[in-house]
């Protein structure tokens, strides 16, 4: 029988799944000050968004932009670029939490300031 063909999977789910929650659920985090980070680009940002997120656009990535001492909630459009980002900063020691379906799937307030 043998092992799966690995190779048609990728790293993370063979390694362990990513944090993932909702918006419905990053919504009732929001009283709680959680760190949400905002991955789109400064235009797209400021378009509209999360009014608690703070923009840390993909093209401009840095690790100090990201928090050690907790966790790391990262949205972005539609998921796939906050993804991108979670699993860099997965590899690089960061506890991080993907936010399932991006501004996209947001039902909550948004902020053009």
């Amino acid at each position: 029988m043998g092992l799966p063909n690995l190779h048609l999977y990728p790293l993370r789910y063979i390694i362990k799944t990513m944090k993932t929650i909702s918006t419905h659920e990053l919504l009732k985090l929001l009283p709680e000050k959680p760190h949400l980070v905002d991955v789109r680009e400064d235009s797209e940002f400021s378009d509209g968004h999360i009014k608690e997120a703070k923009n840390a656009p993909l093209s401009k990535f840095k690790l100090g932009m990201f928090k050690k001492d907790e966790p790391n909630y990262i949205i972005c459009r539609s998921g796939g670029r906050s993804m991108k980002a979670c699993e860099f900063l997965e590899a690089n020691g960061y506890e991080v939490v993907n936010i399932d379906g991006g501004m996209m799937a947001w039902n909550g307030e948004i902020s053009h300031d």
